[in-house]
């Protein structure tokens, strides 16, 4: 699986999210901020978003890291499908740069 999947999967998840939550999903993409840039996706959304996709991937990916811990900022999905991908292709468990 490449960073690209994991950056679909992410985009699909989102907008799933929005629409399910009766919220527009805008134009999500890999630039999206999700909890800056969309309507009402919060912490609770977050671990929604995990669960599906570890579902969606087949595995566990562990915690999806909305917030980079260097400097707090939340991160692009982009970003967000990097951090995944580099965990889920290192031979540590988990997920790595969080």
């Amino acid at each position: 699986m490449d960073q690209g999947e994991v950056l679909r999967a992410l985009v699909e998840i989102v907008r799933e999210i929005q629409t399910s939550s009766g919220r527009e999903p805008a134009a999500v993409g890999g630039h999206t901020v999700p909890d800056e840039q969309l309507s009402g996706f919060d912490s609770l959304n977050w671990l929604e978003a995990g669960a599906m996709l570890n579902r969606q991937l087949g595995r566990d990916v562990g915690d999806i890291p909305w917030v980079d811990p260097k400097d707090g900022h939340h991160r692009t999905l982009t970003d967000i499908a990097h951090v995944l991908h580099a965990g889920m292709t290192s031979s540590n468990k988990g997920v790595q740069g969080r």
